[in-house]
């Protein structure tokens, strides 16, 4: 029977191309959107799950309490907490530690390797799925001052030779014995490194001062990442009663920061870590869960105009298939027969788009999205697995038959005569019919999203050519590498096309800074201040004007941390009066450093545009100069270019030069927002095709079925343009109320979206025409083009056969 509908469905499809086309190609471009996203929930959902039982593992999570009223969730906990709930607590079968701050550079000889990974202990082996493919991971993490590497780790230091046994140097940390070689992960995991240390270590290097206070430390909340591995049969609520006792028990022992009033802990399953909540100091590259939510919400838009779409089309057809259902109803058929076979139709129809949608995905979307910064960032890797298949073939099915239910239920429930005129009488809102109302939310979709559209592009290149009162251009930035700031700018400074250079801890601009507690007098509440350690050309190199006092000298020396510039809004928070008042006063910084205040900088904006100005320090501190700042004049940017990659490898033969021109970087901060400007117009894009794609059916159906209507009037002495007004009325009428209806909302989104920025655009009719106008020339032209040809059509043709 269904091999029957399916024909029927095929050799109708044949009778009526444009319909099938339009049907298939709307349907299947929509599709290709949500099998995209399908691809990336199914990767995104499969970090974790290779380990023996994630069901059972569950991470300790800090919330601090700000004293604003504000919460904020950390992935990290005290490690001495997760000591406690082992000995404590029944229900807990293992404990793992897993302690951030292992990286820097690994030294083999002449060979070095930058690395990134964690300390921890044998239980990490225990609890989750990583084996080693060399070395016994029972013993690997036990003895103080040895590593766990992987593979390609192993392959980058010691290339063929053998590495288990082997002395590695970890600049900083001193040397380690290569303990265990791990063998390549079955799956995703949210814990990435190239290496592990053993927990052992950490006594040692807390000593000589090599890494800060963890393992005795509850003020250290942000280092620590405490997995607790429940027994068999045991509930992670067994361990609710003594999270809130602990916290209450050591609260004499934790000292709050300044900006906090106090700390609870919960606990978060393994298997809901990636994708997850967004939180402070977590750890791997998988999207948040409210991501993936939000690809999901646009998809669905993209599915629903085709959807739409081809509701709108087949309801218009109604009268069409009326003698078809009539006969098949004088030969026995049932209403539920003629419901199975229209919707059997639409399956049809859905599978057909599949495989032009399939197509499409790996042609055009999959290469394009993996072009995208949200690919790299957070390792996404769109493979096609068995699952994905059904996943694909059932979500198909899934669309055809909610696509076919609609025009299922009307075509086979009214007499043929009737089926038309019933349709047409369907109401959604007053005064409008059911296809009216499709057509309208199909471009109002459309319209609210070019808007959305024409604002984040416009809040971009914004933010990128706003006045920040900082002078980035015409400046590369160096990272030093370890390498001595005042020697490499000595160097750098040669090449005739530098005109200054200056040494600073982090990008101005970007997402880096540091920050620490200040305070006028020791007396007085901490204050946190974000800062940049800098040197005393950094003023000069990027414009910056003082109000008040001056600027670090030249000739300061390096042991000399004692001053520091502050901006004005710094002078506004700490009440120190007038920026001529401030100079001079005295701060502290941290705990007890005491500094003085040199100068007064005019306010820049030294950070994206999402953030509002804050106060800002500058110190001279030599020891954390990381990066140098090169201005550059109008030579040879490639030749000054070649100049300093052979001087830096005079300077540094085992490290590569990293240089990059300070627009790239600042370009970089918005790439996020560049990936959502594209993944929204691509979907305007979709949107308004479809939506073109079913005004053109409507209008071609509407031409067709009024063929005899317009030879009558042209006899009658009706012109082209009484016609053509005749005919595109409507649909003109509906783009009207879309437009009503779009406006408004448009300019919600816009604003939602907005709030992200502390730097925004203004929301006026700038933002609204180029959408409107673009849907109203496209819709236009497909109107006039379809009207122009039929009211071009002979009469004597339309009415020979009246």
């Amino acid at each position: 029977m269904l091999a029957n509908y399916f024909k029927v469905a095929y050799r109708n499809a044949s009778r009526h191309k444009l319909f099938a086309f339009i049907n298939v190609f709307g349907l299947a471009l929509s599709l290709s959107f949500c099998l995209l996203v399908i691809m990336i929930i199914v990767d995104q959902t499969s970090f974790d799950r290779f380990h023996p039982r994630p069901d059972d593992v569950y991470r300790v999570l800090t919330n601090a309490h700000r004293k604003d009223g504000g919460i904020e969730n950390y992935a990290s906990s005290p490690f001495p907490l997760g000591e406690v709930l082992a000995a404590e607590s029944p229900a807990v079968g293992k404990i793992v530690h897993v302690v951030r701050g292992l990286s820097g550079e690994a030294n083999l000889g002449s060979n070095r390797v930058a690395v990134n990974g964690f300390f921890t202990g044998p239980s990490f082996f225990e609890v989750f799925g990583f084996t080693l493919g060399k070395g016994t991971a029972r013993e690997a993490l036990v003895r103080p001052h040895s590593v766990v590497i992987t593979q390609e780790t192993a392959g980058k230091l010691f290339g063929e030779n053998e590495a288990i046994g082997k002395t590695v140097t970890l600049r900083g940390y001193g040397d380690f014995v290569v303990t265990g070689v791990l063998a390549k992960p079955p799956g995703k995991s949210h814990l990435e490194f190239d290496m592990l240390g053993s927990l052992s270590s950490l006594p040692v290097l807390e000593r000589e001062g090599s890494t800060g206070s963890v393992l005795t430390n509850w003020n250290n909340y942000y280092s620590n990442y405490s997995y607790v591995q429940l027994k068999a049969g045991h509930d992670p609520g067994e361990l609710e009663p003594l999270l809130a006792s602990t916290q209450e028990r050591f609260y004499g022992q934790l000292e709050l920061e300044s900006r906090d009033k106090g700390y609870t802990f919960e606990l978060e399953p393994l298997t809901e870590i990636s994708p997850g909540r967004i939180l402070s100091q977590n750890v791997g590259r998988a999207l948040p869960q409210l991501v993936l939510t939000i690809l999901s919400g646009l998809a669905l838009i993209g599915m629903i105009a085709a959807l739409f779409n081809y509701t709108n089309l087949t309801l218009a057809r109604a009268l069409a298939r009326a003698k078809e259902i009539g006969l098949r109803k004088v030969v026995g058929a049932g209403r539920q027969q003629l419901f199975i076979q229209f919707v059997s139709e639409s399956v049809f129809t859905a599978l057909a788009a599949l495989l032009l949608a399939v197509a499409f995905l790996q042609t055009v979307l999959v290469p394009g999205f993996q072009t995208m910064q949200i690919a790299e960032s957070a390792d996404i890797t769109l493979e096609v697995q068995p699952i994905i298949g059904i996943l694909f073939l059932g979500f198909t099915i899934i669309i055809g038959l909610v696509a076919g239910i609609l025009p299922a239920s009307v075509m086979s429930g009214f007499r043929p005569a009737a089926i038309l005129k019933d349709v047409s009488r369907v109401r959604v809102f007053s005064g409008l019919t059911l296809r009216k109302t499709l057509l309208v939310l199909q471009f109002t979709m459309a319209l609210v999203l070019f808007i959305v559209l024409t604002v984040m592009q416009r809040q971009v290149t914004h933010a990128l050519t706003m006045e920040y009162g900082f002078q980035w251009q015409n400046t590369m930035t160096v990272r030093l590498q370890g390498q001595d700031a005042v020697r490499a700018a000595q160097v750098f400074s040669q090449q005739q096309n530098v005109k200054s250079v200056a040494a600073m801890s982090h990008h101005p601009l970007t997402w880096e800074d540091g920050s620490g507690d200040v305070r006028v007098k020791k007396s007085d509440e901490a204050t946190g201040v974000r800062h940049y350690d800098v040197d005393a050309n950094f003023v000069d190199l990027f414009g910056l004007d003082f109000v008040a006092g001056g600027n670090f000298h030249k000739d300061l020396p390096r042991s000399n941390e004692r001053l520091v510039l502050v901006n004005e809004r710094f002078v506004e928070r700490f009440n120190l009066g007038s920026p001529l008042d401030a100079v001079g006063r005295s701060l502290i910084v941290g705990d007890s450093m005491e500094v003085r205040i040199a100068g007064v900088l005019k306010d820049f904006y030294y950070k994206p545009a999402t953030y509002e100005l804050e106060p800002l320090l500058l110190r001279f501190t030599p020891a954390n100069w990381n990066v140098l700042a090169v201005r550059l004049g109008d030579g040879d940017r490639s030749e000054t270019r070649r100049f300093f990659e052979e001087s830096w490898k005079k300077l540094d033969p085992f490290h590569p030069f990293e240089g990059r021109m300070y627009g790239d970087i600042i370009e970089e901060v918005y790439d996020t927002f560049g990936d959502m400007i594209s993944i929204v117009g691509s979907l305007a894009l979709l949107a308004f095709g479809i939506s073109l794609l079913g005004l053109l059916g409507i209008v071609t159906f509407q031409v067709e079925s009024r063929a005899r209507e317009i030879g009558i009037r042209k006899i009658l002495g009706a012109g082209l343009r009484n016609l053509v007004v005749l005919l595109a009325r409507r649909e003109l009428t509906l783009l009207s109320i879309s437009t009503i209806l779009a406006v408004p909302l448009g300019l919600f989104i816009s604003s939602e979206f907005l709030t992200s920025f502390a730097h925004r655009i203004d929301l006026g009719v700038s933002v609204l025409l180029p959408g409107i106008l673009l849907i109203y020339f496209c819709a236009g032209v497909t109107i006039a083009v379809q009207t122009v040809r039929a009211v071009g059509a002979n009469p004597a043709d339309t009415l020979k056969s009246e």
